[in-house]
């Protein structure tokens, strides 16, 4: 699973967030859940890591991208979850949720009934005159 160390990238919600439409998670990386098996920092660099040192470690392999992604500021989690729907169980591991502003205010408002009295939810927007997002709370 990956993850970011940041939330206001826009190039991140356009292609991870259909188009701005899609939402974020934000978990809380201390959690155990995270700690069982480690959070990897991939690593930016232009060299593939099967042909560099003649390295055969899987998880380095994993997190490893081209220089070009950096801006992601990316982390891997190389835990053991059956699926994605997995980690929303894991109570406490999700501190809040985001989502895009460009979100229609139907999916918005399932959000909202869905996940509301468990987590903050948070609406992204554009700053007027930047470019830039800011996120506001929406329950």
């Amino acid at each position: 699973m990956c993850f970011s160390r940041t939330l206001y990238n826009l190039l991140q919600w356009s292609h991870y967030a259909d188009g701005h439409k899609g939402y974020c998670i934000e978990y809380d990386i201390n959690h155990t859940a995270f700690s069982l098996y480690g959070l990897i920092d991939v690593k930016y660099q232009d060299i593939t890591p099967n042909h560099q040192d003649n390295t055969r470690d899987h998880a380095y392999i994993l997190a490893t991208k081209p220089t070009c992604w950096s801006y992601e500021q990316e982390t891997r989690w190389l835990g053991m979850a059956s699926d994605e729907n997995q980690l929303w169980s894991v109570d406490g591991a999700i501190q809040a949720i985001y989502l895009g502003w460009k979100m229609d205010s139907k999916r918005v408002s399932e959000f909202i009934d869905e996940f509301g009295e468990d987590f903050p939810i948070y609406k992204m927007e554009p700053v007027k005159g930047f470019y830039a997002l800011q996120a506001k709370r929406i329950n």
